[in-house]
């Protein structure tokens, strides 16, 4: 049906207009809760890179964490000395999975702040109905907390989360198999 979208100069002048309003309406109060929540999520996506880093050093250190086929280990370390070792991994596993978690909820809820902030500018828009400039503020304000929740947890979700729990899963398995082998290892040495 010809008519019924706008032409396409009128289109990108649209496209602007909510693109100017999604920028000034960072300094709404929903949408600065919105960025300061993205900038906590952004702070521990950072703390949980930091952790699977670390370990992911312990744990493909090669050789050092094997006994060979007579049982002897490769380095000359102790068997406590290797105990010592997993126990660290074991607590840096926790912390990872810890930071992980706590990333993964937060990453969850920018909907639902996006949603909030849809509702409280609805209800002041039906508040001011009476003014009709006020009200179409309002309206895209509505429209910018849904938009900035939506634009967060989009690149939180898709990009980072993503790309985290593929790798944090693996660390957990490699971690798993080398106690399991140390302690097949010890027990076959006795």
């Amino acid at each position: 049906m010809p008519g019924v979208y706008p032409a396409k100069g009128v289109r990108g002048e649209i496209v602007l207009f909510f693109l100017q309003k999604l920028l000034v309406s960072l300094f709404t109060t929903s949408d600065i809760v919105i960025l300061l929540w993205a900038a906590v999520t952004g702070w521990l996506c950072y703390k949980t890179w930091s952790y699977l880093k670390t370990v992911r050093e312990v744990l493909f250190i090669p050789a050092k964490r094997r006994t060979n086929l007579h049982g002897e280990l490769p380095d000359g370390r102790s068997e406590d000395e290797i105990k010592e070792d997993e126990d660290r991994l074991y607590e840096m596993t926790g912390k990872l999975n810890k930071w992980y978690s706590l990333f993964s909820g937060f990453t969850s809820v920018f909907p639902l702040w996006g949603m909030l902030g849809t509702v409280a500018s609805l209800i002041r828009a039906a508040q001011s109905m009476t003014g009709g400039n006020v009200a179409v503020d309002e309206f895209f304000g509505a429209l910018t907390s849904t938009a900035w929740g939506i634009i967060f947890a989009i690149i939180f979700k898709a990009f980072f989360d993503s790309s985290l729990a593929p790798r944090i899963e693996a660390a957990n398995k490699e971690y798993d198999l080398l106690i399991e082998r140390n302690s097949r290892d010890t027990s076959s040495a006795e």
